[in-house]
């Protein structure tokens, strides 16, 4: 008699084999429809909707600048906000001022960035002499009757964010604006004419940041797939009329 056993236990192996082979199959063949559809996250210039000859302008100005009142050398550490101010005045009339996309009467929203709290001159920190300096050539376009804020979401929770963020064991921040030198714009008397509020865009208030923020749902998902196809954005962001970001 021939001992069947062997074939018997092959058969079962080649079974198996072709059975999770088959499985292995239809398992990658759904994780492929469950997948977010790929989604760039910048478009090309030709497809910006507001894309203008002014969007394509780009200008760099230096301290040491000729036309500039008082050029000081580039590596002098006592640069002062005058000529910080001279700069950006410079830089933005060279791109061909602000007028061509922010009219009378606009909410501008300023986002500096700011990364911790660090004081301004580190690096980790818009200079607020900057943004200072942002905010009196726009309210110029229309002085009195402009509505400026300045904006910043922080990736660094402070104590009541705390609960949102579980991969960190203590906050950063107490205040937002303390330590960069940004509270001290609203009470800067060469902005006193000026309505300037600031606003943290994660949400500010500390019994509920949520009443700031509002759900939008992105169309097709994009990039928010993962978060269920929308986001909560601030109401500042959503109502603004113009965006200026400041590195």
């Amino acid at each position: 008699m021939v001992d069947m056993k062997p074939k018997r236990s092959l058969i079962k192996v080649y079974f198996v084999t072709i059975l999770l082979g088959c499985w292995l199959a239809w398992d990658l063949s759904q994780a492929d429809k469950n997948a977010p559809p790929e989604y760039p996250s910048y478009k090309v210039a030709a497809e910006l909707d507001a894309r203008t000859e002014a969007t394509a302008k780009v200008a760099i100005v230096r301290s040491d600048d000729p036309e500039l009142a008082h050029p000081r050398p580039v590596d002098d550490e006592a640069i002062d906000y005058e000529t910080i101010e001279q700069m950006v005045r410079r830089a933005i009339n060279l791109a061909g001022g602000l007028q061509w996309f922010i009219s009378s009467g606009d909410m501008v929203l300023i986002k500096p960035n700011i990364v911790d709290p660090e004081e301004p001159g580190t690096g980790e920190v818009t200079d607020v002499r900057v943004v200072k300096a942002l905010v009196k050539v726009v309210n110029e376009i229309d002085p009195g009757n402009m509505e400026i804020v300045i904006g910043e979401g922080s990736p660094r929770p402070m104590d009541y964010e705390m609960k949102y963020q579980t991969s960190r064991s203590k906050p950063c921040w107490e205040k937002l604006w303390d330590v960069c030198g940004y509270q001290e714009l609203l009470s800067d008397p060469e902005l006193s004419d000026i309505n300037l509020r600031l606003s943290n865009l994660n949400g500010s208030p500390p019994e509920n940041p949520w009443q700031d923020l509002v759900e939008v749902e992105i169309p097709g998902g994009g990039q928010a797939l993962p978060q269920g196809g929308s986001y909560w954005i601030h109401q500042d962001v959503l109502n603004a009329d113009a965006f200026i970001t400041v590195r």
